[in-house]
């Protein structure tokens, strides 16, 4: 179900679960985030999937069930994704952990909050009742918007996360959905 937004100049975009046809968009996409953000868990050059691999991601994706892969768009281009990834046993297939990404000159426009609300709907109807995430200590920016949807603080894997020869730490964020 695609959802239709408008930024504070009113310029439109939508919200839509990820289709095959996206896939040199989505490879566009994740070339220039990954240049953007040293808060990604990849960077310039780690990314580069062929357009066939792209498409076989995406169809994995929409194929699996305890898989969610939305992505924000502005005049066809992908601005911003979602990617959640369950448990494909019984016993762990009510969670999972997603993660989110959005070009930098949309930073501040409420893009990866609309992206967010939309996978907690989806979680909903899915059955999920746990969504976990991983983000940098120091990504106050981030933190904060997962704190105003109700994801708490669950721990810190140290040293989890090395950019330019410098060690980060994962805090581990939780959300039980009732």
């Amino acid at each position: 179900m695609a959802e239709k937004y408008s930024f504070k100049n009113g310029v439109p975009y939508t919200i839509r679960q990820a289709e095959v046809g996206d896939a040199k968009s989505l490879i566009d996409f994740l070339d220039h985030v990954s240049k953007e953000s040293a808060n990604l868990t990849f960077g310039p050059g780690d990314l580069l999937p062929t357009l066939e691999k792209e498409r076989s991601i995406i169809k994995s994706m929409i194929d699996s069930e305890s898989s969610f892969f939305i992505n924000a768009l502005c005049n066809n281009r992908v601005i911003g994704n979602l990617g959640f990834n369950g448990g494909t046993r019984n016993r762990v297939k009510h969670c999972g952990e997603f993660g989110v990404s959005v070009l930098k000159e949309y930073w501040g426009n409420g893009v990866a909050s609309a992206l967010i609300a939309y996978m907690l709907k989806w979680a909903e109807s899915a059955s999920v009742t746990k969504i976990n995430l991983r983000v940098r200590e120091d990504n106050l920016t981030a933190i904060a918007l997962y704190k105003n949807f109700g994801f708490e603080q669950e721990g810190i894997l140290r040293r989890e996360f090395k950019v330019d020869h410098v060690y980060y730490d994962f805090i581990m964020m939780g959300k039980i959905i009732e």
